[in-house]
């Protein structure tokens, strides 16, 4: 499975999480699988946030501080 084939059953798995809620299964990369619930919804998005990354080559960068 390419990373684009994993970007599209993931965020198909989101939405169906999102909408229809249950327990939905995601395939790694290493042939693993990892299971998310309602609640784990921030966590497949975050998921989903790295695919997207590792697909365009740039690391997702964090927020930057600041100070007074």
């Amino acid at each position: 499975m390419t990373d684009a084939q994993r970007l599209a059953d993931a965020e198909a798995k989101l939405h169906a999480l999102r909408t229809n809620g249950g327990i939905v299964e995601i395939s790694t990369k290493d042939g693993g699988k990892v299971a998310y619930q309602p609640a784990d919804a921030n966590d497949l998005e975050a998921y989903i946030a790295r695919l997207r990354a590792g697909m365009t080559g740039r690391p997702r960068r964090g927020a930057i501080g600041v100070r007074f």
